[in-house]
């Protein structure tokens, strides 16, 4: 579903209802969502939920603070109403663009956690953490971001006082020093977290597994799926055909007869970077 419509409708509608509890159309799409992380008994999330992320990228995606803030407190309104017991923490992906602020992602998180700040249900804003998606060097990210003389990460925690994951770590492969980049990301990551755990909860490596639509014939990929430690192949394993019951809801659609062709994956170079910094 498009972010930007959907909390669009959603503001509309919670409008329309004055009793804010009547569960209705896209608010029922909420509850249905939160449900779907419980366990088999559906009494509380499952045990492999760590965390829950909501969103991706807003100002990449039609959507800002204020929609992501309506539905996180939406979210959390849903977790009392079917009765969760725990409360993992909460996080909201953000691309790392500067909009007239001195470091990425500043004014958004300023904007989100105000407007947080006093909801004490469910001891939501403590839940909080901070999700950057870098793609900059270990310095820029843990000893001089922007000429400050200060890392990116205890700049944030400075001033925010919440601990920050990286939802999105890596480099494009098509620069010259992408090994240099992700082995200084992964080895500073890992020794800051050891010593600052308060300020760096974890990273993800990430790769775009969907983006096959990249590298139609193999070898190097552009943009975004010269991410990652496996590179695309000519091999198709098999092939999956969609049929409308297969999605619950729909952009545009009934989406039918659709295939997906998933293609043998093979190891890049940094694979080898990546496994060297966890064994």
């Amino acid at each position: 579903m498009n972010p930007k419509k959907f909390f669009t409708e959603l503001k509309r509608r919670r409008a329309r209802f004055r009793d804010t509890s009547c569960i209705d159309g896209l608010d029922h799409v909420v509850l249905n969502l939160v449900r779907s992380f419980s366990n088999a008994a559906g009494t509380d999330y499952h045990d492999a939920i760590a965390g829950i992320i909501i969103g991706n990228e807003p100002h990449l995606n039609g959507f800002g603070a204020a929609q992501c803030s309506i539905f996180t407190k939406d979210w959390v309104e849903k977790e009392a109403q079917i009765g969760f017991a725990s409360q993992p923490p909460i996080g909201h992906p953000v691309d790392f663009g500067k909009r007239n602020e001195p470091y990425p992602a500043l004014g958004f998180w300023r904007t989100l956690l105000n407007s947080l700040r006093g909801t004490k249900q469910r001891d939501l804003y403590d839940r909080l953490f901070l999700a950057p998606q870098p793609q900059n060097d270990a310095t820029y990210l843990f000893k001089n971001a922007e000429g400050s003389g200060k890392g990116y990460v205890p700049l944030n925690y400075d001033e925010f006082k919440r601990p920050l994951l990286f939802t999105e770590l890596g480099h494009n492969r098509t620069a010259p020093d992408y090994l240099t980049v992700v082995d200084g990301q992964l080895k500073q990551s890992l020794a800051y977290g050891t010593q600052h755990p308060e300020q760096l909860l974890g990273i993800c490596h990430f790769q775009f597994d969907d983006k096959v639509w990249l590298c139609p014939t193999g070898g190097t990929c552009p943009s975004e799926g010269s991410f990652g430690v496996f590179s695309h192949t000519n091999t198709v394993l098999f092939m999956v055909n969609y049929v409308s019951g297969d999605f619950t809801h729909f952009d545009t659609g009934p989406c039918s007869n659709q295939k997906l062709k998933p293609d043998r994956l093979t190891q890049n170079p940094v694979y080898q970077t990546v496994k060297n910094n966890y064994t």
